[in-house]
């Protein structure tokens, strides 16, 4: 019987372009670059050309589907990879490119330990991995990292928006994406130092802030169904139970306090009563100095004095739960509403609200969207009309003054008018 002979070089451990053939693999090889490249087809790959280079510091060959029947294109592509290779080698950059999920996973550890230096907050690092997470949904996560040139992500607004994101929160995402792109070009996993999206139009962001807001008139509504909601009489009638009714409460409050202390929502969930403490000032007015913890703050921590002491008050004298490490809001057994609850807890009465004093419609209109945040809004742009101190009200919300001058400083000519006779006493005469 004829046996096949079959030819190894043993450096390489690479079957020769004979055995290769006989096999059936690999077929039309040929080699350039005096050998350091070869181009060949495949069958399974339906004639398409491809190239194969072994990496000597790496001990292994790299391979790359070129995307051509055609072999006088296959040779041009051929070239052009084998510039590229030998520009990274110079460089010191990784020929073989990690997947876009280990490229993710690294710069995520990378701003991990900036939780620990305090250049970040965990609040901040959570929205740093939910904009990843939409990054990792766009893409192939799989894929090879270099798969994705700067132009992969052009569509990328379309593909938000069509999830209903708003600009601002799109805007945010890719700032963190070109972030992303930044480090994995620093860390040579990429030639790409930043990604192109299609531009954004940033103007409506001070109308987007008035959109969310409630109007004076509409916040007097909403106290006034609170109170009724939560009354002794409407509990009778509707026959709730003690969790029932203690949930109410909680939900006014929230509301309430949302509007005078102007935290944030994950700040609320994460108020311990150890953080509040109510006083009287001079003027026999009731507040409350409220110490907001690095690890719950989006940027950092703070202190500050805030309106609706009474509130806090109140609402401690109705609890069942104020020791130092107990939650300011929630459940009746305890359970914090930041436990995983929240929203559901929040929603339900949210929505309730909504249908009783008939605003679903209007509220969630696109030129409205007005949502729980909304009172937040409403206590900054309330400050700011009756002339808060503008670097002071910065360091009280937990935001930069061009942040609050550019969402919250709205044309308003009454405002306008208040701020100009506040010095009429002072006024110029001729």
């Amino acid at each position: 019987m004829k046996s096949n002979l079959v030819r190894v070089d043993f450096r390489k451990n690479d079957k020769s372009q004979k055995a290769l053939n006989h096999r059936g693999f690999r077929f039309n090889q040929q080699k350039l670059f005096e050998g350091e490249v070869t181009i060949f087809q495949t069958k399974k790959s339906g004639d398409f050309w491809h190239m194969r280079m072994y990496i000597a510091e790496h001990q292994k060959y790299f391979t790359k589907s070129l995307r051509t029947k055609s072999k006088d294109s296959a040779i041009e592509k051929a070239k052009i990879e084998y510039a590229g290779i030998l520009v990274k080698r110079q460089a010191k950059i990784t020929i073989f490119s990690i997947s876009l999920h280990s490229a993710i996973e690294k710069y995520l550890e990378h701003r991990r330990r900036d939780i620990e230096t305090r250049i970040i907050t965990k609040q901040r690092y959570g929205c740093v991995v939910s904009q990843m997470n939409h990054l990792k949904n766009f893409l192939n996560a799989s894929h090879q990292l270099t798969d994705y040139d700067k132009n992969s992500l052009l569509s990328y607004y379309n593909y938000r928006v069509k999830m209903g994101a708003q600009n601002v929160t799109i805007a945010n995402e890719q700032s963190t994406i070109n972030a992303f792109c930044n480090f994995c070009y620093e860390e040579g996993f990429h030639t790409v130092m930043k990604y192109r999206f299609n531009k954004i139009k940033r103007e409506e962001t001070k109308d987007q802030t008035r959109r969310g807001m409630v109007t004076i008139e509409e916040y007097e509504r909403v106290y006034r169904y609170l109170r009724s909601y939560t009354s002794a009489k409407t509990i009778r009638q509707e026959n709730l139970s003690d969790h029932q009714a203690y949930e109410r409460l909680m939900f006014r409050h929230w509301c309430l306090i949302a509007s005078n202390s102007m935290m944030r929502t994950r700040e609320m969930f994460e108020l311990k009563w150890k953080n509040v403490k109510i006083f009287t000032n001079k003027d026999d007015v009731q507040l409350a100095e409220i110490i907001v913890e690095d690890n719950t703050s989006k940027t950092k921590a703070r202190q500050f004095v805030s309106r609706g002491g009474e509130y806090f008050a109140r609402l401690k004298s109705l609890s069942k739960h104020t020791k130092n490490e107990d939650y300011v809001f929630t459940n009746f057994n305890g359970i914090a509403w930041s436990s995983g609850n929240r929203y559901r807890n929040l929603d339900k009465h949210w929505h309730l609200l909504q249908e009783a004093l008939g605003v679903t419609k209007e509220w969630g209109k696109e030129n409205r969207h007005v949502t729980l945040y909304s009172f937040r809004h409403f206590a900054i742009t309330t400050r700011l009309r009756e002339g808060a101190f503008l670097a002071q009200l910065s360091s009280d919300v937990g935001t930069s003054m061009k942040q609050i001058q550019d969402h919250y400083y709205h044309s308003d000519l009454e405002a306008s008018e208040r701020n100009m006779l506040k010095s009429s006493h002072n006024k110029l005469t001729h």
